[in-house]
C-alpha cells in the first residue's frame, strides 16, 4: 500500500543540527582511532587499518544495496520496514564472507585478521544503518545522531584500550568492533523487534516483496559499488607500489578530508527526505533551494579547508599524528582542493537519488570507476602519492559532469509536470 507524499511544514534547522552534531561526534571518534594507531603503533599500522577499510568499502556498499537511502526516499511507503531489515540481515552474511576472502587474497598473513575483524564491525554497523533509514524518512534525525555518537565513542574508547593494553592493532580492531556491537544490541535490536511486532501484512507476500525490493535497489548498489572501487583501488595500488608506510601517511592525511566528507554526507542525509518530497509533489523551486544550500556548504567547506591547510597544515598534522606527518600540509591542501569538486558532486548525487533516478547513474559510475582504475594502474606506480591525488581529481570531475547532466534532466522533467 502506498500513501501520498507530503512535504512537512517544520523547518530543516533541527534535523540538520542533529545530523551534523551526531556525525561530528562520530567523525571525530573515527579520526581519534586513526590518531591512536598512528601515535601508538606508527604509520605502517595506519596503512594496514586503511587497507582494511579500502578492501571492505566496495563489498560493504554492494551488500548494503543502499537500502537506507531507498527507505529514506520511499515517501509513499511502498515497502515495509521489516522487508528492509531482513534483506539487510541476509546481506551482512555475504559481507563478512567476502571481506574474509578478500583479506586473505590482498592483505596477506599479517593484515588479514585485522581486515576480517574490521569487516565484522562494518557488518554490525550495516544492520544499524538500515534502521537509521526509517528515522531519516520521518526526519527524526535525533535518534540517528545519538546512535552514531554512541557508536563512535564506544569504538574509539575500546580500540584505544585494546591498543594501549596489548600494543596490537588486531586487539584494538576487536575493541573497535565491540563498540559497533554494543550500539547494535543495546539500541537497534530492540527497535527492530518493535517495528516487526507492528507488521500486520500477509507473511506469504514477504518473499515476493523482498525480491522486488532487491531488484529496485540493485542498480543503486552497483553504482555505489563502482564508486567505492574508484575510491579504494588507488589506495590498494599505492600500498602495493609504495608499501604500508606510504599508504599510512596518505591515509592519515586524507582522513582529515574524509572527516569533512562525513559532514557533507550527514547534511545530504538530512536534506534527502525533503528533496524526495519536493520532487514527489513537483515543487521545483523548493527542490533547487534545498539542493543549493547543500552545494554552498560543500564548496565553502572545501575552500576553507584548502586555505587552512596551506597556512597551518604541517603544524596541525604533526600535532595530530606525530612527526612522520609534519611535512604533509601541501598534500592536505591538494586533497582539500579536490574535495571542492567531490563535495559538489556528492550533493548532485543526492538530488538525483532523491528523484529516484537509480538506473541512470550506472553509466557515470562505470566511467568514473574506469578512470580511477586505469589511472591508478598507470600513474600511481610511477609517481606515488601525487599520482593518487591526480586520479582522485580526474574521478571527481567525471562524476561532477555526469551527475550535472542527469540533474538537468530531473529539473526539466519537473518543469514539464507543472
Amino acid at each position: 500500500m502506498t500513501v501520498p507524499a507530503v512535504v512537512p511544514t517544520r523547518g530543516l534547522r533541527g534535523p540538520i543540527l542533529w545530523t551534523l552534531g551526531g556525525n561530528l561526534v562520530y567523525t571525530v571518534s573515527q579520526w581519534a582511532c586513526v590518531a591512536v594507531i598512528a601515535r601508538s603503533l606508527g604509520p605502517t599500522d595506519v596503512g594496514i587499518f586503511a587497507l582494511a577499510g579500502a578492501i571492505a568499502a566496495p563489498v560493504l556498499v554492494l551488500t548494503q544495496l543502499q537500502l537506507r537511502i531507498v527507505l529514506a526516499t520511499d515517501v509513499r511507503h511502498s515497502h515495509r520496514l521489516s522487508d528492509f531489515v531482513v534483506v539487510r540481515l541476509w546481506s551482512v552474511v555475504l559481507l563478512v564472507v567476502a571481506v574474509a576472502v578478500a583479506g586473505v587474497v590482498v592483505g596477506g598473513p599479517e593484515a588479514w585478521p585485522v581486515i576480517l575483524v574490521f569487516g565484522v564491525a562494518k557488518a554490525l554497523d550495516s544492520v544499524a544503518d538500515v534502521l537509521y533509514g526509517y528515522h531519516q524518512r520521518r526526519e527524526e534525525m535525533r535518534a540517528i545522531a545519538i546512535g552514531q555518537a554512541v557508536n563512535g565513542l564506544l569504538s574509539v574508547i575500546l580500540l584505544s584500550l585494546g591498543v594501549w593494553w596489548s600494543g596490537s592493532l588486531l586487539v584494538g580492531t576487536i575493541g573497535f568492533a565491540l563498540g559497533s556491537a554494543a550500539n547494535l544490541f543495546l539500541r537497534v535490536v530492540p527497535a527492530a523487534r518493535t517495528s516487526r511486532a507492528t507488521d500486520t501484512e500477509d507473511p506469504r507476500q514477504q518473499p515476493v516483496a523482498r525480491a522486488r525490493l532487491v531488484r529496485l535497489a540493485a542498480p543503486l548498489a552497483i553504482v555505489l559499488l563502482l564508486s567505492a572501487v574508484a575510491t579504494s583501488v588507488p589506495r590498494i595500488v599505492l600500498e602495493q607500489a609504495a608499501g604500508s608506510y606510504t599508504l599510512g601517511i596518505y591515509a592519515g592525511v586524507s582522513f582529515v578530508v574524509l572527516a569533512a566528507a562525513n559532514l557533507v554526507n550527514a547534511l545530504g542525509n538530512a536534506l534527502s527526505p525533503r528533496l524526495a518530497r519536493t520532487h514527489a509533489v513537483g515543487d521545483r523551486k523548493g527542490f533547487i533551494r534545498v539542493l543549493g544550500r547543500g552545494i554552498l556548504f560543500g564548496v565553502g567547506l572545501g575552500v576553507v579547508g584548502a586555505v587552512l591547510a596551506l597556512l597551518v597544515g604541517d603544524q596541525v598534522l604533526g600535532w595530530l599524528y606525530g612527526p612522520d606527518y609534519g611535512d604533509s600540509g601541501t598534500l592536505l591542501a591538494a586533497l582539500c582542493a579536490v574535495s571542492v569538486i567531490s563535495f559538489t558532486a556528492s550533493f548532485l548525487v543526492g538530488g538525483v537519488t532523491a528523484a529516484r533516478r537509480f538506473g541512470q547513474q550506472l553509466p557515470i559510475a562505470v566511467v568514473t570507476c574506469a578512470v580511477a582504475v586505469v589511472g591508478s594502474i598507470w600513474f600511481i606506480p610511477r609517481s606515488g602519492v601525487p599520482g593518487t591525488v591526480a586520479v582522485s581529481l580526474a574521478a571527481a570531475v567525471v562524476q561532477l559532469v555526469g551527475y550535472a547532466v542527469i540533474l538537468r534532466r530531473v529539473l526539466r522533467d519537473m518543469a514539464r509536470r507543472r
